[in-house]
């Protein structure tokens, strides 16, 4: 990768950010760098998967679980978001775009703290407005339905396979609907684990109401890093997302790809 395409984070010792998983490679001295995929096009031969920051790992078959990949999903593994794209399915077009534009609306009247409580503010008032009451296979099948049509990153899904075939554990997190994400990634990927923003479901249907905490940002750095407390220690860690939503949950690993 040339040298403009690349992105080395600052040790984060020296900014006076706290050492949040001891054992893991954020001590000082031991930050790894970020790189910039610029897609299949735009990536240089020596990028593609099995090279760059993968070009170092073991050969495929070799054991080593005591490394670690995170991923995000949408627009990381994907090319677009998929949230949407499963609401027309369950609901169709027109009555998913009424929902958003009322949820926004109304969120606009109320106040806010920041950027992550509105956005899942947002989410939340947006899925009551729309999966109330609906059955949980029937939002599964929609799911299943949304998997074989996604366009995929090839690249990024590459290097999750490549991850897989060194052995290595493969997190999957995202801030999509687990019933979504779960559903297709098991479907089509083999995962250790998937992290993701959970919904709530009374009597085999979904209530319309997040369970736990939206799924981005900080909530799921957080979310890494308990998994790293819990699953550790490892000799290295890799992180693949997009800018700006994923960069606390990068921040925390020792090798961090940025996928525009």
């Amino acid at each position: 990768m040339a040298e403009a395409d690349r992105i080395t984070r600052p040790d984060r010792m020296a900014r006076g950010a706290p050492d949040r998983i001891a054992g893991h490679g954020i001590a000082e001295g031991r930050v790894g760098g970020e790189r910039l995929v610029r897609g299949e096009a735009g990536l240089p031969a020596s990028e593609h998967a099995g090279h760059g920051v993968l070009g170092s790992l073991p050969p495929s078959g070799t054991a080593e679980a005591d490394r670690a990949a995170f991923f995000d999903f949408d627009a990381t593994l994907t090319r677009r978001d998929t949230l949407f794209p499963w609401l027309i399915l369950l609901r169709g077009r027109r009555r998913v775009y009424r929902a958003a534009a009322q949820a926004l609306a109304g969120q606009a009247m109320g106040r806010t703290t920041g950027a992550e409580d509105m956005r899942g503010r947002v989410k939340a008032a947006f899925l009551r407005r729309l999966i109330a009451g609906i059955p949980v296979e029937e939002a599964r099948a929609a799911a299943l339905d949304l998997g074989r049509s996604i366009a995929w990153k090839s690249h990024i899904v590459a290097e999750l396979h490549e991850h897989r075939r060194a052995g290595h554990r493969v997190v999957v997190a995202s801030g999509s609907p687990m019933i979504v994400v779960q559903t297709i990634v098991s479907d089509r990927f083999g995962v250790d684990e998937v992290m993701a923003t959970e919904l709530e479901v009374v009597d085999g249907r979904l209530t319309g109401r997040l369970e736990g905490r939206n799924c981005i940002r900080t909530e799921k750095a957080a979310r890494v890093a308990d998994w790293l407390q819990a699953h550790g220690p490892f000799v290295q860690t890799f992180g693949y997302g997009n800018l700006p939503h994923d960069r606390p949950m990068l921040d925390l690993l020792d090798h961090g790809t940025i996928v525009p």
